[in-house]
């Protein structure tokens, strides 16, 4: 396994998802929903900058809590094909 690859997977095991496709692929939809999720929903991506389109992370853990809480709420989060829809989510606010 080559450096890179050996860093991708310490990441991965320590939890750390290092982009909106790591994150999306996690959350198993994608990348538009996870961001749209993280806009009205939520969704506890960080961001190590000050500009809004620069880099994101998220920690596995804290998604996986945030998934748990939301799906209570709103079961239609578990399958992110029937929650891609802005309008479905300002019908439910």
């Amino acid at each position: 396994m080559d450096d890179s690859a050996d860093a991708t997977a310490r990441r991965h095991d320590d939890g750390l998802l290092n982009s909106w496709k790591e994150i999306a692929a996690f959350l198993h939809g994608g990348v538009r929903t996870v961001q749209r999720w993280e806009r009205n929903l939520g969704l506890p991506v960080h961001r190590p900058g000050v500009p809004r389109s620069g880099p994101v992370f998220a920690f596995r853990g804290e998604l996986e809590q945030w998934l748990r809480a939301k799906t209570k709420l709103r079961p239609e989060l578990a399958d992110p094909a029937t929650a891609s829809g802005d309008s479905e989510l300002r019908a439910a606010s």
